[in-house]
């Protein structure tokens, strides 16, 4: 890849990412909603998960987007575990009206680990 060229983030094909481990693809085969939320979260949402996951990790979400895919589920079961509901229960709205409904929110709320620029992911989902 020449510099001048830019990866671009297939949104749609991560969750049927090879690189996802037998763990994840459990998750997922167990919890199909965790797909169709992922799909209905908002761009913005996702670009700011994907800020956020590379400065936690330290990761490469460009080569390796698959990393934040699983930042976001794990934000997701956190947000489950805390507020006694299941995966399948959630709807794009009901992460809308949640500590969940941002990344910034997220963090001040101890979905996620706090990192430097956290409050400045605003996007909402």
């Amino acid at each position: 890849m020449n510099s001048t060229e830019q990866i671009t983030t297939d949104w749609d094909e991560i969750p049927n990412s090879p690189q996802l481990t037998d763990e994840i693809r459990q998750i997922l085969d167990e919890q199909p909603n965790i797909t169709d939320l992922w799909e209905k979260t908002s761009f913005g949402f996702k670009d700011d998960l994907k800020i956020y996951t590379k400065i936690f990790l330290q990761a490469d979400v460009e080569n390796y987007p698959e990393t934040f895919f699983i930042t976001f589920i794990h934000a997701l079961c956190n947000y489950c575990e805390r507020e006694e509901i299941s995966i399948d229960s959630i709807t794009i709205e009901t992460l809308q009206d949640s500590d969940l409904h941002t990344i910034a929110s997220a963090i001040e709320n101890g979905l996620l680990e706090p990192v430097y620029i956290g409050y400045q992911l605003t996007n909402e989902v």
